[in-house]
Formats: structure tokens, C-alpha cells, sequence
């Protein structure tokens, strides 16, 4: 189960400076593993965990959806060809795998 949004709400400042010499206030690992360790202990409730998970999802969602928005075909299209036959390839790849996946595990024989 997926908690990391989870990690925000406890974050766990490291207090390292960063490169000019300011306090950092990022987050560190620490928050999101005593937080995995807390949900594998099954000490937080099902309610939390199940809502945190769809929050997860969405962030996921919208995160990949700003990528998409900030993405010029122009720029795309002046790296070349290759980059781009690599990136359908790819995805031809991972559609077929999914396809093979689902027809192995997933489809039952009547």
C-alpha cells in the first residue's frame, strides 16, 4: 500500500545546510520508512490508509499530467528521430507486455 503522500504531512527535516549555506527543509527517507513501518505494524486504520492511497493515485496523476502540459512537440521533434522511434518502442513493448500479462494471469479459460 502506497502511503507517500502521508510523508508530507510528517516530514523529517534533515537541518543540513544546502550548497549556499541555508538550512535545508526538505523531507529525508525517514518520514516515508517509520511511516511504511507504522502501516506493515497495521497501527494505522484501514479508512486512512484506503483514503491516502487514492490521494497517492491522483498526486500521481496530476504530477504526470504537468510533465505532459510543460512538453513542446517542437523540442520533441528537434532531438531527431531516434529518441522519438525509442520512446514508441517502448511503449509498443510495454502494451504488448500487458497484453501477454493479462491473457497468462488474468483470463480464465471457460
Amino acid at each position: 500500500m502506497t502511503i507517500s503522500p502521508m510523508t508530507t504531512a510528517v516530514p523529517v527535516t534533515s537541518g543540513v545546510p544546502d550548497v549556499t549555506g541555508a538550512a535545508a527543509d526538505d523531507a529525508t527517507p525517514g518520514g516515508f520508512a517509520a511511516l511504511v513501518a507504522i502501516n506493515s505494524m497495521g497501527w494505522l486504520p484501514k479508512l486512512a490508509v484506503t483514503t491516502v492511497t487514492g490521494l497517492s493515485s491522483w498526486c500521481l496523476v496530476t504530477a504526470i499530467a504537468a510533465l505532459g502540459m510543460k512538453t513542446s512537440f517542437k523540442d520533441v521533434a528537434a532531438v531527431g528521430w531516434r529518441p522519438i522511434a525509442m520512446m514508441v518502442g517502448i511503449l509498443i513493448g510495454a502494451l504488448l507486455f500487458a497484453i501477454v500479462f493479462a491473457a497468462i494471469f488474468l483470463i480464465k479459460p471457460q
